[in-house]
């Protein structure tokens, strides 16, 4: 993780690309609005995971680029991959939750605050940033030995994407309501925890064999 924080501020400008393109579409999201009159909540909500799904795979694909098979020799000789993985998870995951707090951060700014259960939206937007992350991972490792690893890892990750993201939408358009009920959110919580759970175990168990390879 340290290693991942050391390259991400030795190119600065990759991080400032990334929140450059949260701002823009933001601003475009925010004059089109404006423009035909049809703000509302439920919309807000919608065009905020449209371009977190956007930023996600942008951002993340920047990263994995960065590995190449040098790396892997480097730490096949020094660390468990268990271990790898398992810091590589924890960095994406807060880069990817810091950048959806800053572009609701902006979408506040611009439409002011239109979430009701801010508590349950944060729990939201981190158990949906730690499944991306695993799901990443999970085609990064199936796609490794192939020539073009980007498209595949894009091809294989939007099935598993999408139902991620259908259950945070879901669970987002309850958030609108202040006090929403334990009840209520677990029924799209839980699903999403699951999600996570199968596709990091997948992960995990695939990392040992792409290690080998």
């Amino acid at each position: 993780m340290k290693q991942e924080l050391s390259l991400e501020w030795r190119s600065p400008i990759v991080l400032y690309s990334f929140l450059l393109n949260l701002f823009s579409s933001s601003l475009i999201v925010y004059l089109a609005l404006q423009w035909t009159h049809s703000f509302t909540p439920q919309l807000a909500v919608i065009l905020f995971w449209f371009i977190f799904i956007f930023n996600a795979n942008f951002s993340l694909l920047n990263i994995f680029q960065r590995e190449q098979k040098l790396h892997y020799l480097f730490y096949y000789q020094l660390v468990n991959p268990y271990v790898v993985l398992a810091a590589k998870v924890a960095y994406n995951t807060s880069l990817l939750y810091g950048l959806a707090i800053i572009e609701y951060g902006i979408f506040t700014f611009f439409f002011s605050a239109f979430i009701g259960d801010m508590i349950l939206f944060l729990i939201n937007l981190f158990i949906t940033s730690l499944g991306v992350v695993g799901i990443m991972s999970l085609t990064s490792a199936i796609a490794q030995k192939s020539i073009h690893r980007e498209v595949m890892m894009t091809v294989l990750s939007i099935p598993l994407l999408f139902p991620l993201f259908a259950l945070s939408l879901k669970l987002s358009q309850q958030c609108l309501r202040e006090d929403v009920s334990w009840r209520i959110a677990s029924q799209n919580v839980l699903p999403l925890l699951s999600i996570d759970l199968i596709v990091y175990i997948l992960a995990f168990a695939l990392i040992g064999f792409v290690w080998r390879g």
